[in-house]
């Protein structure tokens, strides 16, 4: 079962991130777009390899979260926000800043990405927590009547 929570939290996390990445495009195109000889072109591939990423990114999320998920405290909402605040200050953050300090980029397209980062990270790790601990609760329900009935059975 725990395969299963983290391929189908995971592929649902990297499918809302992608989403979530096209509207946060959608209100920055002009502030990305003010440097257009900073871009490569973009094609199939671009894309093909950006939805790889997204996805991929999302299911080494969701089994980092299977392993720690008992040290973060408290209920599913603030698990997931707590958990995507710790990824993006542990990734987005400081490779965003080391960007500011060593490239020739505008401030307000970095800016621009570590906010997207920020939402798109507690987005995912939100999704994350939910399918994770729903499923775990219907395991351990599961479980329960199964332990339930072999008692049953034992007493008879």
């Amino acid at each position: 079962m725990g395969s299963i929570r983290v391929l189908l939290s995971g592929g649902i996390a990297g499918i809302a991130a992608l989403v979530a990445w096209a509207c946060i495009y959608l209100l920055i195109g002009p502030v990305q777009g003010g440097a257009p000889e900073l871009w490569k072109p973009v094609g199939n591939i671009w894309f093909a390899g950006v939805v790889l990423l997204c996805v991929l990114a999302a299911l080494i999320y969701a089994l980092i979260y299977t392993v720690i998920r008992k040290g973060i405290v408290g209920g599913i909402l603030p698990k997931g926000l707590l958990y995507g605040a710790f990824l993006w200050f542990l990734g987005p953050l400081p490779i965003g800043l080391l960007v500011n300090l060593t490239l020739a980029l505008p401030s307000e397209i970095i800016v621009v990405w570590l906010f997207g980062s920020l939402l798109t990270l507690l987005l995912q790790c939100v999704i994350i927590a939910f399918i994770s601990e729903w499923s775990l609760k219907g395991e351990d329900k599961w479980k329960q009547e199964s332990t339930s009935v072999k008692a049953r059975k034992t007493r008879r």
